[in-house]
């Protein structure tokens, strides 16, 4: 079961289970995934894209993914929360991947979370990008709890600062991390002024 869980990097409050998606029952021709490496494909489309839902989408397209039924979009953006949802697919052998961009509903007037997710379904070994994600933000995990982990930092001088969990509201970063059995989500939630694309 993938856990959803607020993407606004200063909230720690629990989400609704991302269980029982029928989007793992979509078996459309879409063009196979570049890669199956599931960091290299989180990178590519969020870390590398800083969340901006245009370059995940044009990385995703020049992948060869294909579009998400409209219907299995919302049906992902009501589980994870998002609003503006975009989504594209890739259904390979190793399993079907999703790649779903949106803005966080924890956004408000004053700051907006911007959410760059990858999933993966119907997968034929556990994929665990944690070790690989650690590496590349130069933290431990500020949260774990069961197969959830999640990285919460700033941008300091171009170096990733561990942010406290209790922190006030403001621009930043969180990295969250599910990994089960037969499923994972990683998502890239960018927090910044409302105002700011």
């Amino acid at each position: 079961m993938l856990v959803a869980i607020s993407s606004h990097p200063s909230t720690t409050r629990r989400r609704r289970p991302v269980a029982g998606l029928a989007l793992a029952a979509i078996c459309l021709a879409a063009s196979p995934a570049a890669a199956d490496e599931t960091f290299g494909l989180f990178k590519a489309m969020c870390l590398d894209t800083d969340a901006d839902a245009a370059r995940a989408h044009a990385a995703a397209e020049a992948a060869g993914w294909g579009e998400i039924p409209a219907d299995r979009l919302q049906e992902l953006a009501d589980a994870t929360r998002s609003v503006n949802a975009r989504g594209r697919l890739a259904a390979t052998p190793n399993g079907i991947f999703v790649l779903m961009t949106g803005l966080s509903s924890d956004s408000d007037a004053e700051f907006a979370t911007d959410v760059c997710n990858v999933f993966g379904f119907r997968q034929t070994r556990q994929w665990d990008a944690s070790p690989e994600i650690e590496q590349w933000v130069g933290l431990p995990p500020g949260r774990t709890e069961g197969p959830l982990r999640m990285w919460s930092y700033d941008l300091r001088d171009g170096a990733r600062v561990a942010r406290a969990l209790d922190a006030p509201a403001g621009p930043g970063y969180a990295i969250i991390v599910s990994s089960e059995p037969t499923n994972f989500r990683y998502e890239l939630a960018r927090t910044r002024p409302a105002l700011q694309p």
